[in-house]
């Protein structure tokens, strides 16, 4: 695989398009500018799926969220394999997808099917991509160590060399075992030897979709019809139930036909009988009703009349105690707001009186004092700096001379020395020495004595200033007036807003103008007042509520009957309709003796009718349309049929999986005749490692001892790892990188991504490193991270410059 271009849009910190060639490229930037990202995206892109859970989001992805805001980032890919382009996109977080677009413009965009395509295009293992061919920051200094403890990319390493190293009758060993492990993986793809079961338990009702090997696929055919068979049971089953409910609702619908038949006339008189009943009931109540209203409608007009009068009485009562209790709280009401006042007025002249202080300090401000406390604070630090700096000087003169000496920040002054006399001089931060031929200038630290000193003089004279403009000679002075100011600028602020608490909102003026009229004192206490007016409002409601209720009724009657005097009318024409009702009774044929209980018989004639009425209606129309859905989706095997073809799958079955026996068998055979074979199949890459070393080293180191972790020198002497300079170690680590990755892309185009291989070398290992590095480039496509324009320049004529993030 070879990258053609990354882009993130965003990815943390980054946004960006980095276009790359298939050979050398050397991104150049200093620390924070996205380095690190940029790979962190391009491992995300390869290996990240976008299906996650919360936990994963929390500890790995959530880092990448854009520094700027937004709750997606995403990263696309555009890269070569075997010989033809590609193009990925993920996206993470808020929105999640996978799209990878074949060369044929073809799409995926299932994430399984993105992540196996990608997988199977890397053709390594994530492990060998991550470890090897993609190194972390600083990470050569410790290849060699991280060997010793893990040993995954050294078996890679094994299994891709071994292929060259055994054949037998023109087959390698390697294709003698995938040719194994792919029958093994053909037969059992998905199936749990351990359980003797589908993978992840997943049976036929959530069944592996891809790679189903044909244990699996035996062992869903099997299941299968054991589903249909107990599906053509349950039809069966159905068929003779639904059968079985019409031959039921026919002969109980020819029974319930005959009783209505029987009984129905006889029934159909009762239920005259029981209606003329009912009417005469009627009849006699609405002539006792009648006769009620009839009296009591001249009893309630009356009753109406005098609720009226009480009720106007009420109302006068309730105006005059209205009036008393509205000058009572009208004089409560002033009274609070001249108590409100005096208060104010009070409190408003002590803040008179502490604005009037605040005057004296008028030329004074809080930015003045945080000025002068800034100043000092720079005057302090400047002459710490300044006194960090000590510096001891002896100077002696063979011939007698006139010295001009300055100390520090004191003021030159001349000094006469010969050989006899020699001067010692001890100042802060710099002295020099001037004659009339020459200037000995000595400063200590970074020599930015004179900026420091000039930053000193001129904090002194901001802090003359700020004196001068406060009014004091010291700074002690200054700082005790700060006090007193600060005391004063808060007890006017303090006063100020126990004035505005007692205002809450007014003003003086307002209050006062409120004060403009005088009430009245009541003769009792606004509860009292209140109390009465309660009792007064709660009987005028009593009254109006009974008044409402007798006029309600009366208005009902009049409604309903007009008048009260042609009540006496209607009294006549419902005692003739009660007598009609009697005369028609008595028409009526009488019920058979042989019905002891009418009552209950007509109760059961009656439901035996409805059920005779939902069996025609609904329950038999139901059970003959089920019983033609049944016979339209009757199935095409009957249960013998299905029974032979479950045995006859039950036995290819564990045909299979004697096979899978069998197979695992010679796969363990296999592997303990290959762990024979192994012991030599890394030398042609150990070969490879000690020509890298001898390069990167200039002959000093031949050879690295994977076995022993040791590194041999030309004299013969073996190191450890942990002995071996930190330039060393980086070089042994490269040339370990640059071997492995060799091996692992033999054969294949790929990738090698360095994050600054030469930051622990010196300029002569640089330069050998930047050699090997250039030459493996030709072969395989190289990325490489710095942050040194040096170590670019070795490598790149052109390096992709990248910016400090903000």
């Amino acid at each position: 695989m070879i990258i053609r271009s990354i882009n993130l849009h965003p990815f943390a910190g980054v946004i960006g398009e980095f276009n790359l060639s298939p050979k050398m490229n050397v991104f150049l930037g200093p620390n924070e500018a996205g380095k690190s990202t940029l790979v962190r995206g391009l491992l995300a892109a390869l290996f990240q799926s976008t299906k996650y859970g919360k936990l994963q989001w929390q500890n790995e992805l959530i880092q990448y969220v854009p520094l700027g805001g937004g709750d997606t980032f995403r990263v696309s890919l555009e890269f070569e394999a075997d010989g033809v382009g590609y193009k990925l996109l993920k996206a993470w977080g808020g929105v999640t997808s996978s799209e990878l677009i074949l060369p044929a413009g073809h799409t995926y965009n299932d994430v399984d099917q993105v992540d196996q395509q990608v997988a199977d295009l890397l053709k390594l293992k994530q492990g060998t991509w991550k470890n090897v061919l993609i190194s972390k920051q600083a990470a050569l200094s410790s290849t060699l160590r991280d060997l010793d403890s893990e040993g995954e990319e050294a078996g890679d390493l094994a299994q891709l060399l071994r292929s060259s190293a055994f054949a037998t009758d023109g087959v390698s060993i390697e294709q003698l075992e995938r040719l194994i492990r792919d029958r093994v993986d053909e037969l059992s793809s998905h199936w749990d030897i351990v359980t003797d079961s589908p993978e992840k338990g997943r049976g036929i009702e959530r069944r592996w979709a891809s790679k189903v090997g044909t244990l699996l696929e035996s062992y869903y055919h099997h299941q299968q019809l054991l589903a249909d068979l107990s599906t053509v049971e349950d039809h069966e089953r159905e068929c003779g139930r639904v059968n079985s409910q019409i031959s039921h609702l026919n002969a109980e619908k020819d029974m319930l036909d005959a009783h209505v038949v029987e009984f129905g006339p006889m029934i159909e008189s009762a239920n005259e009988r029981t209606r003329l009943n009912l009417g005469l009931e009627t009849a006699d109540h609405v002539e006792a009703r009648l006769i009620e209203i009839q009296t009591k409608w001249p009893r309630c007009e009356h009753e109406l009349e005098q609720l009226r009068i009480r009720k106007s009485n009420l109302e006068e009562s309730l105006a005059t105690v209205k009036q008393d209790l509205d000058q009572a709280q009208l004089y409560e009401k002033t009274q609070s707001i001249r108590d409100t006042f005096a208060k104010a007025k009070e409190e408003q002249e002590i803040l008179q009186e502490k604005e009037k202080l605040m005057g004296e300090y008028s030329h004074l401000s809080p930015i003045m004092f945080a000025d002068l406390e800034t100043a000092i604070i720079d005057r302090d630090r400047l002459a710490a700096s300044i006194e960090a700096g000590k510096l001891q000087l002896r100077f002696t003169s063979i011939n007698p001379m006139e010295v001009n000496v300055q100390c520090g920040l004191e003021e030159a002054r001349n000094h006469a020395i010969d050989k006899s006399m020699p001067l010692s001089f001890a100042a802060d931060g710099r002295i020099v020495l001037t004659t009339a031929e020459w200037t000995l200038d000595v400063e200590s630290g970074d020599g930015d004595f004179l900026t420091t000193q000039e930053s000193y003089k001129s904090c002194g004279d901001v802090i003359d200033q700020l004196l001068d403009r406060i009014k004091v000679q010291t700074i002690e002075e200054a700082r005790s007036l700060c006090v007193q100011f600060d005391m004063a600028s808060n007890a006017v602020i303090d006063q100020r807003a126990k004035l505005d608490t007692i205002l809450d909102g007014h003003e003086i003026e307002e209050l006062q103008c409120a004060l403009g009229t005088e009430a009245v004192a009541p003769q009792r206490s606004i509860a009292e007042i209140n109390q009465e007016y309660l009792e007064a409002q709660r009987e005028s409601d009593q009254v109006q509520a009974s008044s409402d209720g007798v006029n309600s009724e009366i208005e009902a009657w009049k409604e309903e009957f007009t008048s009260a005097d042609g009540m006496l009318d209607l009294i006549l024409d419902a005692r003739e309709k009660r007598r009609q009702w009697e005369k028609q009774l008595e028409d009526l044929p009488t019920v058979s003796e042989e019905i002891d209980d009418l009552a209950n018989f007509t109760g059961n004639f009656e439901s035996k009718r409805d059920r005779l009425q939902h069996i025609k209606e609904t329950e038999l129309p139901e059970a003959k349309n089920e019983q033609t859905r049944l016979s339209a989706t009757e199935p095409d095997q009957s249960t013998p049929e299905l029974n032979e073809l479950i045995a006859d799958a039950a036995i290819a079955f564990e045909a299979q999986k004697s096979r899978l026996r069998s197979l695992q068998r010679v796969a363990d055979a296999f592997d303990e005749l290959k762990s024979e074979l192994d012991s030599e199949t890394l030398d042609p890459w150990r070969a490879s490692l000690s020509d890298t070393i001898r390069r990167l080293t200039d002959g000093r180191y031949q050879h690295v001892n994977l076995d022993e972790v040791v590194a041999r020198r030309a004299s013969g002497i073996e190191l450890p790892h942990e002995l071996l300079s930190m330039g060393t170690r980086s070089s042994v680590g490269l040339a370990l990188r640059l071997s492995m990755a060799s091996h692992f892309l033999e054969g294949m185009s790929g990738f090698l991504v360095l994050d600054d291989p030469m930051v622990d070398l010196d300029l002569e290992r640089q330069q050998l490193a930047a050699d090997v590095l250039k030459d493996f480039a030709q072969g395989c496509q190289m990325i490489v991270f710095t942050c040194h324009p040096a170590h670019a320049a070795l490598l790149s004529e052109t390096p992709v410059k990248l910016e400090r993030l903000a």
